[in-house]
């Protein structure tokens, strides 16, 4: 939801929030200055609007242009551009053409974001591993087992060392290399 997304920016979530995105021309009078302070967290939520209607053609062009924005203000490696590929990513996932075009778009994100997570692996291991489970999830989805099951199997052994033995995502995970491994076999 949009005020989950809010809250996860660090940000004061508000009610007129979803009116002020029907109109980019009140955003931009308005400026959203009581709620967001960086034009590119502004577009994120935007791109999650419009994600949240089925918007997905406007989802992609914003989480595009906010991802090129922040790569260039903060850099690769930064929070706010991880959060754009990664919806980019979502974006292209959920719209109806979804992996059959955007393939080439979709793992990019994915590599973008794991790098992120990588470089941030110290401060948050559970976001590196779950950057690397959901890259492996789309190699399943793609066909590419053998990179799916070795990227799922090093999300699996960071979850291990972090997460306590009865978390349901250990699971989830075990059961996504089981039928990982069940494909590379019929392949």
């Amino acid at each position: 939801s949009i005020e989950i997304q809010t809250r996860m920016l660090g940000l004061s979530f508000d009610k007129n929030i979803p009116a002020m995105l029907m109109s980019n021309d009140r955003i931009v009078e308005e400026g959203w200055k009581h709620i967001v302070f960086d034009y590119i967290q502004t577009l994120i939520l935007e791109g999650n609007y419009c994600i949240a209607r089925g918007n997905w053609q406007g989802a992609i062009e914003i989480f595009t242009k906010a991802s090129k924005l922040s790569e260039k203000k903060y850099g690769q490696f930064h929070h706010l551009t991880d959060a754009c590929y990664s919806n980019l990513a979502i974006a292209y996932k959920m719209s109806p053409q979804g992996i059959d075009i955007y393939r080439d778009g979709i793992e990019e994100c994915y590599k973008r974001s794991v790098d992120y997570a990588k470089q941030h692996q110290g401060v948050d291991p559970t976001n590196y591993a779950d950057s690397l489970y959901n890259l492996g999830q789309f190699y399943q989805a793609i066909g590419k087992y053998d990179d799916a099951y070795s990227t799922v199997s090093s999300a699996e052994e960071i979850y291990r060392l972090v997460l306590h033995k009865g978390n349901p995502l250990l699971t989830e995970v075990a059961s996504t290399l089981g039928e990982i491994e069940e494909a590379r076999k019929s392949n």
